[in-house]
């Protein structure tokens, strides 16, 4: 596997990655990073906060910096994977510059023909020689990016998953709210044990971790932009045990709430 796993908030990483069997990444997680994830083979269902997608061959991920996600399948795979910071691309361009290059996250998913694809591995094949010249190649992705995402239709990949979205609905915007399965049953009129086998088959995740995945990154958020202490934002987000939140961010992200508020702060 050529694929690197460490992310640097000053610079641009790049790499390929291929299996040969189904895996599985059950775990919720978010960085500080924006994510290009292109798919060369195979099938995954990536789900990017609270959107739910399938994506297939040529399928590029768009995700965010600070947007939870996680994917999961059971067939081989292979493709490449672009990471960069906010504080790597403020070395390079303009402000102008960096909002035009980013706008092409407004798209969860973009499809690539073979050919868009092939150009940018070639690009990606530079970048990982980690020339001085790496910043232009990246603009040079994301422009194409950009291209082609005026041209994509986002539903064409959304997972056609109905009996789910009220409950999907539901949780997100009651997560802070909400204090245990039944909330959820009775304002559904939905029985728990068909709700939690449902949405595990569905998703591939429980109800209460996808409930901590929203509230760990609402966290996330009050942490990088307000003073509110930590014990506040926990409470804040649904937790009643500081000591449970810190846990369970810790869990999501590798770090505790107030490591986290620290290092956000020192790269900004």
């Amino acid at each position: 596997m050529n694929y690197v796993k460490h992310i640097y908030d000053d610079d641009l990483i790049a790499g390929f990655e291929k299996t040969f069997v189904g895996l599985h990444f059950p775990i919720f997680h978010c960085h500080n990073v924006y994510e290009i994830y292109i798919l060369e083979e195979g099938e995954r269902n990536l789900i990017i906060d609270d959107l739910m997608y399938k994506t297939r061959d040529y399928d590029a991920a768009m995700i965010k910096a600070y947007s939870c996600h996680r994917s999961y399948g059971d067939t081989p795979y292979s493709g490449l994977c672009i990471n960069f910071s906010d504080k790597y691309l403020d070395k390079y361009y303009s402000k102008t510059a960096k909002e035009y290059l980013l706008s092409c996250f407004s798209q969860p998913i973009i499809h690539l023909t073979e050919e868009y694809y092939n150009k940018i591995h070639q690009l990606t094949e530079l970048i990982t020689k980690n020339t001085e010249d790496k910043f232009i190649y990246l603009a040079d992705i994301l422009n194409i990016l950009i291209l082609l995402a005026k041209k994509h239709d986002e539903s064409y990949n959304l997972l056609q998953i109905p009996v789910l979205d009220p409950i999907i609905k539901y949780i997100s915007d009651n997560f802070t709210q909400i204090q245990s399965l039944d909330d959820i049953s009775k304002a559904l009129h939905i029985n728990k044990n068909y709700l939690c086998a449902l949405f595990k088959r569905k998703t591939g995740m429980t109800v209460s971790s996808y409930i901590n995945m929203l509230r760990i990154h609402l966290a996330s958020t009050l942490l990088v932009n307000t003073n509110l202490s930590v014990d506040d934002i926990g409470f804040q987000c649904g937790f009643h045990s500081t000591s449970y939140f810190c846990r369970t961010f810790k869990k999501f992200l590798d770090q505790t709430p107030s490591e986290f508020r620290q290092s956000s702060k020192a790269n900004i």
